[in-house]
């Protein structure tokens, strides 16, 4: 419906007497709808690839409000609201990490002009990758002979990041699907200090369908995590949580396999 004018002026409100009104007709044609009161979106947190807000209804009568992540024109969830109120905390889930990410909201009303749209931006939270891949394959240079077995043995050598939580991930396989065992685990910090605590550890991926439990990972001679032929192996992890910020120096791994031919280091 077309706007009304005072001269230059467009005109948002109209009132009966005190009474607010909404919309203008002529017999069954429309002459002018009110704009409907935009929607505020309140910012709560981030998490791993999350953001969690809330939503306002600033305007007087009950409205849909749509919401939508990286989208100006947002239609693609909502929820209704009575005039004033405020929804509980919404989260948008499986954005990517570590990513400015702006979310948009406006307000409908049936037989009213949707409201100026909103929007709220915050970084999400996640893992950062360090460094490059570093090679497992055949015939790296990482795979060698310590304590008289073959390991993995990178050795990450960068004393300026300091965080609580790791992950040691596979982001290449080589050939066919295969086992993939791995006998022990050498972490250590920095500062040369080992870590053989088990309840840091644990795994995530296919890797860990064949654990015998997470307690073995620093024990001889018993299987730390086993994957099986006919699976992939990316994706398949070591997560560390120290509890407290720590500048990792090593994850070595006891095996002499190689279809995982590549793990990348990250950390939050």
């Amino acid at each position: 419906m077309a706007p009304i004018y005072i001269g230059d002026t467009q005109i948002n409100k109209l009132y009966k007497g005190s009474t607010l009104l909404n919309k203008l007709t002529l017999g069954s044609a429309g002459l002018w709808a009110s704009t409907v009161a935009t929607p505020s979106i309140t910012y709560v947190s981030v998490g791993d690839g999350s953001i969690t807000f809330n939503l306002t209804n600033n305007d007087a009568t009950t409205s849909t409000v749509y919401y939508e992540a990286s989208d100006s024109t947002p239609d693609l969830s909502s929820v209704s609201l009575s005039g004033g109120a405020t929804s509980s905390n919404i989260t948008i889930s499986g954005l990517a990490e570590l990513t400015s990410v702006t979310v948009y909201a406006q307000a409908t009303i049936a037989g009213r002009d949707n409201s100026v749209v909103s929007s709220i931006t915050g970084t999400t939270t996640g893992y950062a990758q360090y460094g490059s891949e570093y090679s497992k394959a055949s015939g790296s240079p990482l795979i060698g002979t310590y304590n008289s077995s073959t390991w993995f043995m990178p050795t990450f050598g960068n004393s300026s990041i300091s965080r609580r939580y790791w992950k040691f991930v596979c982001t290449t396989q080589s050939g066919a699907f295969s086992n993939e065992y791995w006998t022990r685990l050498q972490v250590k910090a920095y500062n040369n200090t080992n870590y053989t605590n088990s309840s840091i550890v644990s795994y995530g991926g296919y890797i860990s369908s064949y654990i015998n439990a997470p307690g073995n990972a620093f024990a001889n001679d018993s299987n730390t995590a086993a994957s099986i032929g006919g699976g992939s192996h990316l994706g398949s992890t070591i997560y560390l949580d120290f509890g407290s910020n720590v500048t990792l120096n090593q994850i070595w791994i006891r095996t002499g396999y190689t279809k995982i031919s590549g793990m990348t280091l990250y950390y939050k």
